[in-house]
């Protein structure tokens, strides 16, 4: 954690999220570096460091949200309402593994490590949700449930499936809840020099609509991707 609790300024577009400064924040428990305050507006992405043997509350948001797991292990519990909370799915992670639950559904993060802190990385489209309604409460305080999404992604293991829709490279995967070990996962070839898994904002994870993730394994020390550009905000990690 920082000495003064205040965040550091970039020097550049690239962190190291492993020994990045972060600030407790009593409200979750946990230590906590907004790395896209102020610098993103679609998109808001948020370090959080779980102490040993602890949890983060559960909470949900009228969000999508993409889990990254930077360090250590825990668990994360899901949940559609009061009326489940006895029917939880709860899912391990470790480093390299990728989350995101299902949009508006309850979720809680455990640490489950008795002397390890286990850090995250989350991005989510809260502030889109918000600029469309002008409402920063309602993130959190409708109980729309989006039954579809949730049976879709229960119980769902990663699956490559045909039917690309973005052009002969794409690799697509569909998956529900969690995609194991994304540093050592198999891949398939996009290109001579690529491997890689495309997720698309058709309900491929969680169901999601807005959401896309890309992983690229370069198999060619040479290889680049094409130039490009695009009007919608991207994290790379």
């Amino acid at each position: 954690m920082t000495a003064e609790g205040q965040q550091p300024q970039l020097a550049n577009e690239a962190i190291r999220l492993k020994t990045y400064p972060v600030k407790m924040d009593p409200s979750l428990g946990a230590g906590v570096a907004r790395i896209g305050e102020g610098r993103l507006h679609q998109l808001e992405v948020t370090l959080i460091e779980i102490p040993p043997g602890k949890s983060l509350p559960p909470h949900r948001h009228l969000a999508e949200e993409a889990i990254y797991i930077v360090s250590g292990k825990g668990t994360t519990a899901m949940w559609t309402s009061e009326a489940t909370k006895d029917k939880k799915q709860t899912y391990a992670w470790g480093e390299g593994d990728y989350l995101s639950p299902t949009l508006n559904v309850w979720h809680q993060h455990v640490n489950t490590s008795p002397d390890t802190p286990a850090r995250i990385l989350t991005i989510t489209t809260a502030p889109l949700t918000q600029a469309v309604f002008e409402s920063p409460a309602l993130l959190g305080s409708t109980d729309v449930v989006f039954e579809d999404r949730w049976k879709w992604s229960v119980g769902r293991e990663p699956k490559y499936v045909g039917g690309a829709t973005e052009g002969p490279e794409t690799v697509r995967m569909q998956v529900g809840h969690i995609l194991p070990d994304l540093i050592h996962r198999p891949m398939l070839p996009r290109s001579e020099a690529q491997l890689g898994i495309t997720i698309l904002p058709e309900g491929d994870m969680a169901g999601n609509r807005i959401l896309e993730m890309e992983v690229r394994e370069f198999t060619d020390a040479e290889a680049t991707t094409p130039e490009h550009r695009h009007v919608w905000e991207t994290v790379y990690i």
